[in-house]
């Protein structure tokens, strides 16, 4: 396991939790909403950022647990259930799939999605805690 890299993106993914913090200042999606198209543009990026930060160290994570080949992207998210509680790994799937609405358009960004995901990093405060767990565990064995 490459646990230079990934706490380097584990860095990375403080870093952009921070920016998000930084820049968001509304308190509900309406107000989000009505807000100017480059403070939206800056979430909406950190938010494909940190996806893609995520997937990285998932990535990392999931070659060294033994498993079979990987499958699809969404099989390996799915993997992460041996190391984390299902209900962040569903909050990974939340944000992969605004990430992909964001970077191929399939459609319009849904304000909405956009600000609960990205006013609650709750889950990615945990995320980190949980791979420095699995990491040190690893360490350990």
């Amino acid at each position: 396991m490459d646990t230079e890299r990934i706490n380097s993106k584990l860095m990375d993914l403080a870093s952009l939790m921070e920016e998000i913090r930084g820049t968001l200042k509304t308190k509900s999606a309406a107000e989000y909403a009505k807000e100017n198209y480059i403070v939206k543009r800056t979430i909406e990026r950190d938010m494909q950022l940190i996806s893609e930060v995520q997937l990285d160290i998932i990535i990392q994570v999931y070659k060294s647990l033994n498993l079979a080949a990987p499958g699809e992207e969404k099989s390996i998210i799915t993997a992460m259930e041996k190391v984390m509680d299902k209900d962040l790994v569903e909050k990974i799937k939340a944000r992969r799939n605004l990430r992909n609405e964001l970077v191929h358009a399939y459609k319009d960004a849904n304000d909405k999605d956009v600000f609960e995901l990205a006013s609650n990093l709750k889950d990615l405060e945990r995320f980190i805690v949980d791979i420095k767990k699995f990491i040190q565990k690893k360490k350990n064995q």
